[in-house]
């Protein structure tokens, strides 16, 4: 069975992929092409967000739960370790979810002409990123938490390591592809108003 910390952390891993999505979150437009008015704007990003983020703190703590039973079904030793691996660690287990998720809806946006192809593989390659530091970042939080005041510590220390190294590793990530600029959301939108007179 998952530790608490385990599971701490796993959580904390969905709150760095949460705000690490946040980035490459599309430019809302009206039906004409014009941007959504601000107003408009926010609560729909929030509703968004919200949606989102509880599909991702769900997975984040069942996900273990579903490679040990993949574990136990399938027949290759090989896929047999990798689940059986990923059932004891649920911060693997959803980082796989979470970098499968993103990935899925990043390669959608391209397919259907939304993103280039240097965006998809800057997005790409911040899923991996953005995982990874969330993940190093809630362990080391957690453990400099619980260093300072125990389990409340380890709690906050988690969730803000794993966003702090969820920020950083997909930055980190985008720059080792050379694109480290944000390719569209809140840029897009400047270059939308650079032009516009009302």
């Amino acid at each position: 069975m998952a530790g608490l910390k385990d599971l701490i952390v796993s959580a904390s891993v969905a709150a760095g992929s949460i705000i690490t999505a946040e980035r490459d979150r599309l430019l809302a437009t009206t039906e004409d092409g014009r941007p959504k008015s601000l107003k408009k704007r926010v609560p729909e990003r929030m509703r968004s967000a919200a949606a989102e983020g509880a599909a991702k703190l769900a997975i984040s703590q069942g996900a273990h739960l579903g490679a040990r039973e993949i574990a136990k079904r399938v027949s290759g030793p090989t896929l047999r370790k990798i689940f059986g691996v990923l059932g004891k660690h649920p911060a693997a287990a959803s980082g796989v979810l979470f970098i499968g998720w993103d990935t899925m809806k990043d390669t959608s946006h391209f397919v259907s002409g939304k993103i280039t192809k240097s965006e998809l593989t800057a997005r790409v390659a911040g899923n991996f990123g953005g995982v990874a530091g969330s993940a190093g970042g809630a362990y080391a939080g957690a453990a400099v938490g619980a260093v300072v005041i125990p389990f409340v510590g380890a709690f906050v220390g988690s969730v803000v390591g794993g966003v702090l190294g969820g920020v950083a590793g997909e930055a980190y990530a985008r720059e080792k592809v050379g694109i480290d600029e944000q390719s569209s959301g809140m840029l897009a939108e400047d270059e939308y108003f650079e032009d516009y007179e009302p």
